[in-house]
């Protein structure tokens, strides 16, 4: 509490500022290194693209064949990750 009985607060810079930086350098690593990221896929246009090609090359190969879709939640698909092994390997990549 500050002089006057006023509580002093901390104010923290908003989430999406304090990971810009990581997120910038995990990017450059995989624009250089692809293979870091395996299948995974960074936003939506890079879904889409995929999405293009699948459908395409899919077209092609079997026309009038029918595709079938699931899906998951993935609310709480972080939960199991070792944070320590994570953070090691990302400290390997960078």
């Amino acid at each position: 509490r500050r002089a006057g009985g006023r509580v002093a607060r901390l104010l923290l810079a908003p989430v999406n500022a304090q990971l810009r930086h990581p997120f910038v350098e995990l990017s450059r690593a995989a624009r250089l290194s692809p293979g870091l990221l395996g299948t995974s896929l960074l936003s939506l246009d890079a879904v889409h693209e995929r999405w293009r090609a699948f459908a395409a090359e899919r077209r092609l190969r079997a026309p009038g064949c029918a595709l079938h879709f699931g899906s998951t939640d993935l609310v709480a698909c972080y939960d199991t990750i070792d944070q320590r092994e994570a953070l090691a390997a990302v400290d390997a990549a960078l």
